[in-house]
């Protein structure tokens, strides 16, 4: 191979690396009940990114849930990875089933060479989101409430048993007495 054709090549494979070196993974799937948070993670990386990048999260609610996320815009360096995290709030009133929200991340190169430069942006990325009706628990002070009512009365129950057993016993006892003494 010629090695004007081999320059080509290699300066072809740089540009495809610069075009394809940052990445978004997608959240991890969601279960909340209606009323519940969630939190959910991803990552921006840009591992094989020649220049810090400047990643600005675009949103726009399409569900009743409400998505919000620590940060929408975010500095990763040459390659860094970055973490971001959001929380999902389920509202009282949500009806159950599969809900799906999505999000774009687009990026700048902060330090412009000569050149092209390559601005990744990576849309539809899913938050998905099943939402299942659970029943609540009963809390131990609405059990303990009947409870205490009941436990009182067999409280007064066994103080008048065993006064009952005392006096019976006092009196047998006193029975017994007299008999031995005639």
């Amino acid at each position: 191979m010629e090695t004007k054709t081999k320059t080509q090549l290699f300066i072809f494979i740089l540009l495809v690396l610069d075009v394809v070196s940052a990445s978004v993974s997608h959240p991890a799937p969601l279960k909340l009940s209606p009323g519940e948070k969630g939190k959910f993670t991803f990552a921006i990386d840009a591992a094989l990114f020649s220049t810090d990048l400047q990643c600005k999260i675009e949103f726009e609610s399409k569900t009743p849930l409400t998505v919000s996320f620590d940060a929408l815009e975010t500095k990763i360096g040459a390659g860094k990875r970055v973490f971001v995290k959001g929380e999902i709030k389920a509202p009282n009133n949500i009806e159950t089933g599969t809900y799906q929200e999505t999000f774009c991340v687009a990026c700048n190169p902060l330090n412009v060479e000569s050149g092209t430069t390559t601005k990744p942006r990576y849309c539809d990325i899913p938050l998905t989101i099943s939402i299942e009706k659970t029943q609540k628990s009963l809390s131990i002070e609405k059990i303990q409430q009947p409870l205490n009512i009941v436990s009182q009365q067999w409280n007064i129950l066994l103080i008048v048993l065993n006064i009952s057993l005392i006096v019976t016993a006092i009196i047998i006892f006193k029975k017994r007495k007299r008999s031995i003494e005639f």
